[in-house]
Parts: C-alpha cells; structure tokens; sequence
C-alpha cells in the first residue's frame, strides 16, 4: 500500500481525480489533500508519504517550491515521488528540465489519461516498494547469520537471492543450479567472472561459519550436527524465510 498526498488547491478537480484513484487502485492510500505550498510542506515532514500529486499553480507560491525544497533540505526521512499535475506547458518544461520528477499529467487531457499515467506508476513504485522491504528483510537474515556486510562475497550473496525472489516461481529451479542459472547474470551486473562470484560467495560463508555461534547455526539451519553450510543451503533458507 502507497501513501498519497496530493496538493492542489483546485478542488473540484482533486474531489474527482481522488475519488476515481481510490475506486480503481486498491494499492494506494489518500493520506492528505493540501492546498498551499506550506501545507504540502509540512505534511511531508509529518506523514511518510510516498507519491506526491503536485499542482504547480497554488497560491502565493508555486509547486515548484516543493521540488526545489525536498531536492535542499535533509529533514526529510523518507523522500516521497513526484508526478507534476499542470495545465501550464511552459512551467511543466521548466520544471522538468530541473528537478527529478516521475512523470506528468497534463489536467486537459482528462481524468481517464490522468488515471492511467497515475496508475502506471503506482503499479510501479509498489512493485519497488516490496522489492526494498524485501531486501531489508534478506539483509536482517545475513546480520543474524553474522555475514560481514562490506565482503563482496555477501553483496554477491544478496544479489543472488533478491534474483530469486523476484523469480519466486522458479526458485527451485535457480537455486538447484546457482552456477547455470544465477552466478553468470550476477557476473555479468558486476563485471566479474562465474568463478569470482562463486570464490567470493563461498569465502564469505565460510567467514559467517566462523564467526557464528553454532547453537544458532543449528537452530537455525535444523542441523542436528556439527555441519558447515553450503552457499546453496544459505540461499535457500534465507528466501524461504524471507517469502514465507
């Protein structure tokens, strides 16, 4: 689920445009509509939003304001998107020539338009958004395990099983086979050989081997002895745990 703020002081345009992205997009939030530059401000500081709708035009100040202040200021925690929604071609360019936005609905084409561009990106950032809470979850599990977290070999580690979860229907499949299936794509990302990406891996495991309590490494792998994990059996417990 996404948080949305959308700031626009024209009301009748926000009271349909929210309506019809809250009855077509389960994935999305109405958090708060502000109609003033200041108020999109602090409700940013406030709320953790993630996507902005942000009018251009608003009184005494325009949208850009918000751009150029989210682009300055380092109190934000967690920095929201934004899709600019104008009317104006000229500060639409201008805009966009300066700032990082992620897309644009131009308020004459439509509400239908406005939804569908809207919607793409929802779709998008929510798919991102798990992606990110995924990872936060696979990097706990490499903490516990005591992987040390700046050896290539645990970035390869990590790498190989976010592949994985983002195939979750073939991650059998992967996993029986890292060295065909995985281990070249992630070569490939990083510029390094198979054997690199599987030297590494496997020197990072054994570091976590040793650095490891094994009453821990027992619980939890569910060896019932003195056992040394193989990468293979690292990968697919971590993405078990992390998925189920």
């Amino acid at each position: 689920m996404l948080n949305l703020l959308i700031a626009d002081d024209n009301i009748e345009y926000i009271k349909n445009l929210s309506n019809l992205i809250l009855y077509r997009n389960e994935k999305i939030r109405l958090v708060k509509i502000t109609s003033s530059v200041q108020e999109t401000l602090k409700s940013i500081k406030d709320c953790k939003i993630d996507l902005i709708l942000l009018d251009l035009i608003m009184p005494y100040e325009n949208g850009e304001e918000v751009l150029k202040k989210l682009e300055t200021l380092r109190c934000y925690k967690h920095k929201p998107e934004v899709i600019i929604v104008s009317g104006d071609d000229k500060l639409i360019n201008k805009v966009k020539s300066k700032y990082n936005v992620l897309d644009v609905v131009y308020k004459d084409l439509g509400f239908e338009n406005a939804l569908s561009i809207i919607n793409k990106n929802i779709n998008n950032l929510e798919k991102q958004k798990r992606s990110n809470n995924y990872k936060d979850k696979v990097l706990d599990e490499l903490l516990k395990l005591k992987y040390n977290i700046k050896h290539n070999g645990t970035k390869y580690i990590m790498e190989t099983i976010m592949f994985i979860i983002s195939n979750n229907k073939n991650s059998e499949m992967l996993i029986n086979n890292l060295e065909k299936n995985v281990y070249p794509l992630i070569a490939h990302r990083f510029g390094k050989s198979v054997g690199n990406i599987k030297n590494n891996i496997v020197k990072a495991t054994n570091n976590m081997y040793n650095e490891c309590e094994m009453d821990y490494m027992i619980d939890y792998f569910g060896y019932g002895y003195d056992r040394k994990p193989t990468p293979k059996t690292v990968i697919m417990t971590i993405v078990n745990k992390v998925l189920s």
